[in-house]
């Protein structure tokens, strides 16, 4: 790791948001979602993941394998999403206290 890192000592990481090919608008919030259902071999435990774009940067994420077994893709579907959307209120109420108000649901 230490190699890699004083390798990489004269490069640059640059973000430029205008380059991006999301659909991006200006003062809102982008959530994307993902499972997998029963990822997990030997506990037959689901996978999840999620990310929450705000102005076009990545803001929070999460992955992770569920602690409660999910019995079908939708139920699976479900609890991922309603993470998802736990995280958002959290995300929107944060952006009110900013003085960013969304004025728009946010989809997910």
């Amino acid at each position: 790791m230490l190699r890699y890192l004083i390798s990489g000592k004269g490069r640059e990481l640059i973000w430029c948001g205008n380059r991006v090919s999301l659909p991006y608008v200006l003062s809102e919030i982008l959530a994307f979602v993902d499972f997998s259902w029963a990822d997990d071999k030997k506990n037959k435990r689901s996978s999840m993941s999620h990310y929450v774009f705000p102005h076009n940067a990545t803001f929070s994420w999460c992955a992770t394998l569920f602690q409660i077994i999910a019995f079908n893709t939708v139920k699976a579907e479900l609890m991922a999403l309603a993470s998802c959307c736990c995280e958002l209120v959290w995300d929107r109420k944060l952006a009110i206290k900013l003085d960013l108000p969304q004025l728009k649901p946010t989809a997910v």
